[in-house]
């Protein structure tokens, strides 16, 4: 087991368990890392950016 399936088994489940982020014992958060990006305001935030942070110059 590599150390990103230890996070998700192990850490990161029991936190969503203890948050009641998973209602049934033997749920599950994810089975992998793979996902999508989403833009947000910045590093630390959660909220979508809804319009582009720059604009590309054009050329």
């Amino acid at each position: 087991m590599n150390s990103g399936e230890r996070v998700i088994t192990g850490s990161e489940l029991r936190t969503a368990r203890a948050l009641g982020e998973i209602k049934k014992k033997n749920g599950i958060t994810r089975t992998d890392h793979k996902g999508f990006k989403v833009p947000t305001k910045s590093s630390t935030s959660n909220i979508p950016v809804t319009k582009p942070l720059y604009m590309p110059a054009k050329t």
